[in-house]
């Protein structure tokens, strides 16, 4: 199950994904999307992942400094997900690759 919200899924020292974020532990998804940071990420936490695809035009974040401008492809198949997630650095477009599969 994916869902999606607009709220930052950090928590408040943004050192680790929030457990928390509005409506998550109601919503029983196993792939929770958001946005607002403007910074990509991919991360596994508590067997859930959380996706946040940045901002594909690099718009100005008050909460990072050095924006990168990045969007992410999801590829679902059954009970396996791969992202790629696209970044922009100068010339280059870097596409790195992370899987997620639901335990049965």
């Amino acid at each position: 199950r994916v869902s999606c919200v607009r709220c930052a899924l950090r928590d408040v020292d943004h050192h680790k994904p929030t457990t928390t974020p509005p409506g998550s532990r109601e919503m029983d998804v196993d792939i929770l999307i958001s946005g607002h940071t403007h910074k990509n990420e991919v991360n596994e936490y508590e067997g859930k992942w959380f996706i946040n695809p940045g901002s594909i035009t690099g718009a100005y974040s008050a909460l990072e400094t050095d924006v990168v401008p990045s969007f992410i492809l999801l590829a679902v198949q059954g009970n396996k997900v791969v992202t790629y997630v696209y970044e922009l650095k100068g010339d280059q477009v870097n596409v790195s690759k992370s899987e997620y599969t639901k335990k049965a």
